[in-house]
């Protein structure tokens, strides 16, 4: 009755199980596909302190990680340099693109974009395709080259100060929206 804590996991749990058992039985690393958060939790819960294993990217801000059952991994950081003069490009666009070239969302990680670049972390043999592939986001021409080091999200945060005549969402959300309550 071990998994009775984990309710609706039980095609995960089999394959967290295969994971610590082929680094047991062979001292191979093992590294996942990417993770949801909520996944990540089940890994923390199930494994506990009885296997060596930790996720890369391991940054606060990272919202999907890989697991690594044991010391090496296969994360890569490509960077995509663009010039956004006239056409920005959102996390939608660049989404898209690898959605279209076939390559599934667990494949890949974290997107996320700066002024000039996108970066984007996934694994070894699919960063290869991607570079390989992936020349064109929304009309600008882009080419991705790896990083030899996993750069780390930097997030722009503004604080905001509203009034509100009360705590309920719909009236809080109409100040942050500077719109009526309909």
């Amino acid at each position: 009755m071990q998994n009775e804590h984990f309710k609706n996991q039980d095609a995960f749990l089999k394959r967290l199980d295969d994971y610590r058992r082929f680094y047991e039985m062979s001292y191979r690393t093992s590294c996942s596909d990417f993770l949801t958060p909520s996944q990540v939790e089940v890994v923390k819960r199930y494994y506990g302190k009885q296997v060596d294993y930790h996720f890369v990217p391991d940054f606060e801000e990272t919202t999907m990680r890989c697991l690594v059952v044991g010391d090496y991994d296969d994360v890569v950081c490509l960077i995509g340099k663009y010039r956004g003069d006239f056409v920005k490009i959102s996390h939608r666009d660049v989404y898209g693109a690898l959605m279209n070239l076939g390559i599934q969302k667990e494949k890949f990680g974290d997107i996320w974009l700066d002024d000039s670049q996108i970066v984007i972390y996934t694994k070894e043999n699919i960063a290869d395709y991607i570079e390989a592939n992936l020349h064109q986001i929304h009309q600008l021409s882009i080419h991705f080259k790896r990083s030899d080091v996993l750069l780390e999200p930097v997030f722009k945060t503004k604080s905001l100060k509203i009034t509100s005549s009360s705590y309920r969402l719909d009236t809080i959300v109409s100040e942050l929206g500077h719109m009526s309550r309909n």
